[in-house]
Formats: C-alpha cells, structure tokens, sequence
C-alpha cells in the first residue's frame, strides 16, 4: 500500500524507487493483456 511505498522511498536512492515503480506497472499491464487474451478466446 501507500504505507509501503512510503518507507520504501525513505530507505532507497530514487532512481531505484522508480525502477521498480516502472517493473510493477509493466507487470500489471502484462496480467492486463494476458486476462484480455482469454477472455477474447
């Protein structure tokens, strides 16, 4: 949650913190296209 990225953001350098920002946004988008990809079978 919010709480999470919080502390994560006072622990690491911010290149890191977007770093991973970037990775969960793109797996999100993944499950997105692979659940649109079943439902359109």
């Amino acid at each position: 949650g919010l709480d999470d990225s919080n502390t994560l953001a006072a622990i690491m350098p911010p290149q890191n913190l977007s770093i991973m920002e970037d990775d969960f946004m793109l797996k999100r988008k993944d499950r997105k296209a692979v659940e649109e990809g079943l439902q359109s079978t």
